[in-house]
């Protein structure tokens, strides 16, 4: 029998949308969107996940995506809140796992998520979508 430590409920108002975080085949579609568009976003990859941080015009949309906002330091879902305090959930995320990049949870996942090493190209993108191909 598993516990659940973190529940969430439905938050109102929503958070304002600051980035978008897809996983599998959903961040594979995004960096694709992402490769292909002239936007400004800051991307941070992961094992299979991506999110792309910026203004909600410049961020693109793909199915089984989610919409986040910034609660603290933390990325969540924007119309949902989790049990614990915000500042909390991301230490504990840390504390998991690694310490530099963005900390994202959502219902099913809590990560963090890193830049990829230097300046942001369209290539680290491609070799993103490429190794998730692979798999």
């Amino acid at each position: 029998m598993s516990e659940e430590l973190v529940t969430w409920s439905s938050r109102e108002p929503p958070l304002d949308i600051c980035g978008v975080f897809g996983e599998g085949a959903s961040a594979v579609k995004l960096a694709a969107r992402l490769s292909a568009d002239e936007q400004q976003v800051d991307v941070f990859l992961g094992n299979r996940a991506l999110v792309a941080i910026g203004e909600p015009d410049d961020l693109p949309w793909v199915d089984n995506a989610t919409w986040l906002g910034r609660d603290g330091s933390l990325l969540c879902p924007t119309t949902l809140r989790p049990n614990v305090p915000a500042a909390l959930l991301v230490a504990a995320i840390r504390r998991a796992g690694e310490v530099d990049g963005v900390a994202v949870s959502t219902p099913d996942r809590a990560l963090v998520l890193r830049r990829p090493p230097g300046a942001f190209d369209r290539a680290a993108l491609a070799d993103f979508v490429e190794r998730s191909n692979e798999r």
